[in-house]
């Protein structure tokens, strides 16, 4: 599991679990990280397994009344199928079956906007690095 789009030290802390968890973060995001555990009143014991831990009571129930939520956060019957017999756990009946399947996740609204955000800021990128190139070009 790799999670992602942490935003302040605490996300990395409740994504934290052993020995299969792999966290990777930005050089300023894992400086926040250190400095929020160099506080004074910091205590790493209460993030152990923190990613194993049930969401605060009601959460779910109240985001399962969100579509998206439902379809990204449930799993497929397949992979319910997969994880069973692998034994990672004995039922999936707890994790929903509403989840959505690989085929569909490239037109997810929330992946669609992310690429379109990643596009817009490569675009940006090009045309700042085209610009240079004319520039240093032109000045010869």
């Amino acid at each position: 599991m790799l999670p992602a789009s942490k935003r302040i030290p605490e996300d990395t802390y409740d994504t934290l679990a052993y020995p299969n968890m792999c966290n990777t973060e930005f050089p300023n995001h894992a400086r926040a990280v250190q400095l929020f555990a160099e506080e004074v009143d910091f205590d790493l014991t209460r993030f152990r397994n923190a990613a194993l831990q049930p969401p605060e009571l009601g959460l779910v129930e109240c985001l399962s009344t969100v579509s998206d939520f439902v379809i990204s956060y449930e799993i497929t019957s397949d992979l319910a199928k997969f994880i069973v017999e692998a034994g990672a756990i004995p039922t999936a009946k707890s994790y929903g079956l509403r989840g959505i399947s690989e085929e569909q996740w490239p037109r997810f609204g929330s992946v669609l906007k992310t690429m379109a955000e990643f596009r817009v800021a490569y675009q940006r990128f090009a045309f700042q690095c085209v610009a240079l190139a004319r520039e240093q070009a032109n000045s010869k």
